[in-house]
């Protein structure tokens, strides 16, 4: 009956049910409550009663959800994980216990763990507990507190905010690019094996990322015949790194092994899609202050030119622009101003760029490293 006031009995039994329904189980759900089946099955039979349908199919062995018992374990277990989220806050004054965060495992390994340990400086009392998997979280049945998703920014009902843009660039080892010619000559790609990751991409057209940066730099899309597809970004990379073919890498991902020497990016040419990767969490955690200190600290990993601050939006992300950058270094009189983690798309033309511009505001050295760089500096510098 809408409207209907449930009693406390009713809400515990409510509980009782989430407890089966996550484990299909009467006798799991048994020993986690340390209750007898019989007693059980007694309560949730009453609460059948009074909600005037089934919750559950009864079978021989098992036991199956009917679809009223999913639409509601659904509701149940939201409501149920944001009640025990408050009481942790409550109770570890917000910024200790433990954040659930949910990645794709290419992102995770990538660029979210060699990070960490930033952030465990930052708060040595929060514990994460990271979830890897290649489908997109459902907030209604996991309890995640946030999720990094790579894609168009379009969640419906969700609470969202970009990290960054991401952009497209073959990969290939060094020697193979020696021994197909690849090195600024994209035409010698129609001799070599290209490889597709299609983890974040319609199965039925693997060959799409291709495609694109192809075309969008004036070449023919058939200009490629020899393929391989993997399900995981990293098979596509491990397979490039060995010598295999040439990879469509994302720039944020792959440049770290740039840096190392095991992969280079044989073209100068990036190609924007429309995608980027994204903080994702429930409307109602948006500002539990966990969920805020996590994702207040990964919008500060980047920052770009003056002149790309309404396309990068760095103020919203409370990062800078170089010219803010050699503004303030101006100030505070130092003597070198390093710019790291930035945020563009002209690779090739990146340091110059980013030079001149602190330049405008800073009379001394400013260096523009690339991942791994090592910068020595005299004693009196």
């Amino acid at each position: 009956m809408r409207g209907a006031v449930m009693s406390f009995n009713s809400y515990s039994s409510l509980h009782i049910f989430a407890q089966i329904a996550g484990s299909l189980s009467f006798k799991e759900a048994a020993g986690a409550l340390h209750l007898t089946q019989s007693a059980l099955s007694h309560r949730i039979r009453k609460l059948e009663q009074e909600l005037g349908f089934p919750l559950f199919v009864r079978q021989t062995r098992k036991i199956a959800l009917t679809a009223e018992g999913e639409r509601l374990y659904r509701q149940v277990s939201r409501h149920f994980a944001a009640v025990s989220h408050e009481i942790d806050d409550i109770r570890h004054q917000a910024l200790s216990g433990t954040l659930e965060v949910g990645s794709t495992p290419t992102f995770a390994q990538h660029w979210l763990v060699p990070r960490l340990r930033a952030f465990y400086r930052q708060h040595p009392e929060l514990g994460v507990y990271l979830r890897s998997k290649g489908s997109r979280v459902d907030f209604a049945l996991h309890p995640a507190d946030i999720w990094i998703d790579y894609g168009d920014g379009h969640y419906p009902g969700l609470e969202s905010q970009k990290l960054f843009d991401e952009v497209l660039m073959p990969v290939c080892s060094p020697t193979y690019a020696d021994e197909m010619g690849l090195r600024d000559d994209p035409a010698r790609l129609a001799a070599c094996l290209l490889l597709h990751d299609i983890e974040s991409i319609q199965p039925s057209d693997p060959q799409s990322e291709w495609r694109g940066w192809l075309t969008s730099h004036g070449l023919d899309a058939g200009l490629c015949r020899h393929h391989y597809s993997f399900t995981h970004y990293d098979a596509a990379i491990i397979g490039a790194c060995s010598g295999l073919g040439v990879a469509m890498g994302r720039y944020q991902l792959a440049r770290e092994l740039v840096a190392r020497g095991q992969l280079i990016f044989p073209f100068d040419h990036s190609h924007h899609q429309g995608l980027g990767y994204y903080l994702v969490t429930r409307k109602d955690f948006a500002e539990h202050p966990k969920v805020r200190a996590f994702m207040d600290w990964l919008l500060c990993e980047a920052f770009c030119l003056y002149e790309d601050r309404e396309r990068f939006k760095p103020y919203e992300k409370h990062h800078s622009t170089a010219l803010d950058a050699g503004r303030l270094a101006a100030q505070l009189g130092v003597k070198n101003l390093l710019l790291y983690h930035t945020e563009d798309k002209t690779l090739a033309t990146r340091k110059e760029r980013y030079t001149a511009e602190a330049a405008l505001q800073f009379n001394g050295k400013v260096y523009v490293p690339e991942d791994l760089e090592e910068i020595l500096l005299r004693s009196n510098e």
